[in-house]
């Protein structure tokens, strides 16, 4: 019996073909093995779990967000500190030139020192440039420098301690401004510049201004009235 599948020749009492097994003659062949099979049952996939998931590119992705947050609000505090130190340092070096003005004055007025109440007015000749009676912390005033007032017109021979004795230093805001110790402010990381009477300058911390020297007693016959 040829196959009429693949044409092969069998028996003619063959019930599959020997070739490709396809059933020839019906009427011989218990049908109930012909009947369709189940199909087998397919894995069902996994309920995904409820609550925060993320493949592994978000999550990566999340963690470099996270991780950039956290070093900008490290790294801001040090930019802060830098540019206050800046501030501060070119704070210091305006002093350093209004102690050489204040000390040119007197060299040429008998080496008196200039009157507070004109302190600024007078030494700005010498100084030639009002940006130095600024200090940068406190852009925008006229003025933010005070002079000591106990040092106005006094003759530079009476200042026994001159490294100690405060003549100019941070101050409220105000051209000419002069007086003592309530007109500190301590804008520089707790403390203020100072410019002493031997013409260098210093940081000198909030707690520790009382130990410079804020008044001169004047000698005696010296001629110096003293006041601003």
């Amino acid at each position: 019996m040829q196959c009429p599948n693949c044409r092969f020749e069998n028996a003619e009492d063959a019930q599959r073909c020997s070739r490709c097994g396809i059933v020839l003659n019906l009427s011989d062949v218990d049908l109930s093995d012909l009947q369709p099979q189940e199909p087998e049952a397919r894995p069902q996939p996994r309920a995904r779990k409820k609550g925060f998931a993320c493949g592994l590119a978000g999550c990566v992705l999340v963690g470099l967000i996270l991780a950039g947050v956290f070093f900008v609000a490290a790294i801001i505090p040090v930019f802060v500190r830098a540019r206050d130190k800046a501030r501060q340092t070119s704070c210091w070096a305006n002093l350093n030139q209004l102690n050489l003005a204040m000390l040119m004055y007197a060299k040429d007025h008998a080496e008196v020192m200039p009157p507070a109440s004109g302190w600024c007015d007078l030494t700005y000749p010498y100084a030639k440039n009002t940006v130095v009676y600024v200090c940068p912390a406190a852009s925008g005033a006229v003025g933010t420098y005070a002079m000591n007032d106990a040092v106005s017109r006094q003759d530079l021979s009476a200042i026994a301690s001159p490294e100690q004795t405060v003549l100019l230093f941070d101050s409220t805001t105000g051209w000419n401004m002069h007086g003592g110790p309530p007109l500190i402010d301590n804008r520089h990381n707790g403390g203020a510049n100072f410019g002493f009477a031997d013409g260098h300058s210093e940081w000198v911390d909030g707690r520790s201004t009382s130990k410079y020297t804020w008044s001169v007693p004047p000698p005696a016959g010296s001629g110096a009235t003293g006041g601003p």
